[in-house]
């Protein structure tokens, strides 16, 4: 079995999340895995200084391929591959240049991670060569390190959106949403609020390539999100999910009132039933334990 080695140049949000938790979940199963944003990585083997100590090993690259290092990482035979995560969404790079740098062997990787089955399809096409495979973004536990807090107040309606202020759309539109965009706060109240809020224009990039990761949230910490169709959702939240919402600002408020309105009835309580599955899809016990296993197991 391989190194598995998650490769990030910068620390931040998704990282510590696609890499840290990851790997360190891999570890309690038993597996060699290390999570690496700096110059030097130290790991049950010793101080390896990078790239020339890294052999035989599986490196994720997180959202970026650096600069230098590939061509001796290679050398050393080892399996390279990127989690693009949200990059195509927000237009870090398009789809057309990703499979340029990879089919001009400027990125000499062997797989791809990606959030979505169209993404998947898509890139299959351009790069049929490529290891491809949606690994869904699991919900971090440090939403639930306030729940039973939040539990224990008055269970009422409270809806907001959780994320940074480029993704929220129809801004002050939508009665009675709180916004919180402060990025220490979202982990500690995103329990206190029992709708959460995720509306992506249809056709936009987030829509598209966007990872599941407000839905996911609102899951773990058992609230309903008024949602958009987003094709990270297509295989995990059912089609009927009763507060999908179209885009557009009247159906959005429409959606909104009708959450509200069927707060706490049969209908919420089916909706959080099939969050209930969706908490249980994208943990990271299913996630890491599951699918980055078997995605690994296929080099």
């Amino acid at each position: 079995m391989r190194n598995v080695i998650f490769r990030s140049l910068n620390r931040w949000g998704s990282s510590i999340n696609r890499g840290e938790d990851i790997s360190e979940h891999l570890q309690s199963l038993g597996y060699k895995s290390k999570y690496w944003d700096g110059e030097i990585l130290i790991n049950e083997i010793g101080v390896n200084r990078l790239p020339d100590g890294i052999k035989d090993s599986i490196v994720v690259f997180l959202k970026e391929i650096p600069d230098d290092g590939i061509e001796q990482l290679k050398k050393n035979n080892n399996l390279l591959i990127l989690d693009v995560i949200d990059c195509i969404a927000n237009n870090n790079y398009t789809i057309k240049q990703l499979c340029y740098m990879i089919n001009k062997q400027k990125w000499v990787l062997d797989g791809l991670i990606v959030p979505t089955e169209d993404l998947k399809n898509t890139i299959k096409l351009l790069c049929p060569k490529l290891e491809i495979e949606v690994l869904y973004h699991h919900w971090d536990k440090k939403h639930l390190q306030n729940i039973e807090y939040y539990c224990n107040n008055e269970y009422e309606f409270k809806l907001a959106y959780i994320g940074s202020p480029a993704g929220h759309f129809h801004k002050e539109q939508v009665e009675n949403l709180t916004a919180v965009y402060d990025w220490e706060k979202m982990t500690t109240t995103s329990p206190l609020y029992t709708c959460h809020y995720s509306v992506r224009p249809k056709d936009d990039l987030q829509f598209l390539y966007k990872p599941n990761t407000k839905s996911s949230v609102a899951s773990a910490v058992g609230a309903n999100a008024i949602h958009t169709r987003d094709n990270s959702l297509i295989d995990i939240l059912p089609h009927d999910y009763p507060y999908y919402t179209e885009p557009d600002l009247k159906s959005v408020q429409e959606k909104s009132k009708y959450a509200e309105d069927t707060f706490d009835s049969p209908i919420w309580h089916e909706g959080l039933d099939m969050m209930r599955s969706l908490k249980e899809r994208t943990s990271i016990e299913r996630i890491a334990g599951f699918d980055y296993v078997n995605f690994f197991r296929r080099f």
